[in-house]
């Protein structure tokens, strides 16, 4: 007989942790990279196991392998770059040990594709990010945006020309410059009120369209 030391309550046991977890970004730590054979004999790979760190799947694992040695040449570079990517991810781009790379945080880009055997769904890291990108991400979602996109369209409410031009037409209509140079009865003969007014109505005079379309803009 021994003691558990936990009450089983404590845990749910419908949590299928055989189902992969939606594609997304998350936090996470490497605690495995194992390096090992490939079943060929052709070549090795570092197998590595990462846990998350928070949110609803915390503590579940993601697994993936990576080559560092394999006669496709094309593999072998793929591979290589990906564990180039950790590291950069990490801080540390001159990685020489599988062991400079466990228990340190970094952000994983998850997607989910079926098993080329099995054909039953499974995870796959397809990106690697520091943790200080996606800290600040969470903290700041407008990071990304251009300081033009946050606030559009302010420099061009009201340019400095329209400022201008609205006062100048209403303080010397130019219809009013007439009746300043009409002479004297002994210099020129009567002026015919009907062709021009000495006082003519105000709703003779035509709001220039240039004023209205400034105005509307």
């Amino acid at each position: 007989m021994a003691n558990l030391g936990f009450s089983t309550q404590a845990y749910d046991p419908n949590i299928n942790f055989f189902t992969p977890i939606p594609a997304g970004d998350y936090l996470a730590m490497i605690d495995k990279a194992d390096v090992k054979m490939n079943k060929a004999g052709t070549g090795h790979y570092i197998a590595f196991s990462y846990i998350i760190l928070e949110g609803q799947y915390a503590e579940r694992r993601v697994f993936d392998n990576q080559n560092i040695s394999h006669p496709n040449q094309q593999a072998e570079n793929i591979g290589r770059r990906a564990i180039s990517a950790i590291g950069q991810a990490l801080g540390n781009p001159n990685v020489q040990d599988s062991d400079q790379l466990l228990n340190q945080p970094l952000v994983i880009k998850v997607t989910i594709r079926n098993n080329k055997q099995s054909n039953e769904p499974e995870n796959v890291i397809r990106g690697w990010a520091s943790k200080d990108s996606y800290q600040s991400a969470a903290a700041n979602p407008m990071g990304n945006m251009p300081p033009t996109q946050q606030t559009p369209g302010v420099v061009h409410q009201m340019p400095p020309t329209q400022q201008v031009n609205q006062t100048t037409p209403t303080q010397v209509p130019p219809t009013q410059t007439a009746p300043q140079h009409v002479a004297t009865p002994q210099q020129q003969p009567p002026i015919n009120t009907q062709q021009v007014p000495s006082n003519p109505p105000a709703g003779n005079f035509e709001q220039p369209v240039w004023n209205q379309s400034h105005a509307t803009a």
